[in-house]
């Protein structure tokens, strides 16, 4: 890595591995789906919101797009199928399989979500002047598009 700032990155890494962890976990997301007024499992806002930006997606996509196995998004769907927040219909290109699509109950869960997960983001930055929002705003997305252009050329 020449011509990199060994120290920056390691820093990055750091403050990433920090918000994963404390974005991802347990606690945080109990405490999410709970200012929601929901109850559901840590794994229903990734794929309610993935399932979401798609309209419709066969559950083979979703794992590829979570980077999750098959079976795990499987098991997941039919808990959001029995919650009513994702319903399969047939997939108009092949009607013999299906594609996950949220219900009204879903679209309604996740914008709760939505919203929650941006007022604490707000908490936590509110103290912060509003160019230092701005430019984290701009930083992070640049680096989320980098990221995925990255891996995407692997």
């Amino acid at each position: 890595m020449i011509g990199v700032d060994q120290d920056a990155v390691s820093r990055i890494d750091d403050a990433l591995n920090i918000l994963v962890r404390r974005a991802q976990g347990p606690r945080a997301q109990e405490q999410l789906t709970a200012r929601a007024g929901l109850s559901l499992e840590r794994a229903a806002y990734p794929l309610l919101r993935r399932i979401g930006e798609a309209e419709t997606m066969r559950t083979s996509n979703v794992a590829a797009a979570l980077s999750v196995d098959v079976s795990t998004v499987s098991r997941q769907v039919k808990q959001l199928e029995l919650e009513g927040l994702v319903a399969r219909q047939p997939d108009p290109s092949d009607r013999r399989a299906s594609v996950l699509a949220l219900t009204a109950e879903g679209h309604e869960a996740l914008e709760r979500l939505r919203r929650a997960r941006q007022e604490v983001l707000a908490q936590v930055v509110a103290s912060w002047p509003d160019e230092d929002r701005a430019a984290l705003a701009d930083l992070i997305c640049r680096l989320a598009d980098d990221m995925v252009a990255h891996q995407e050329t692997r």
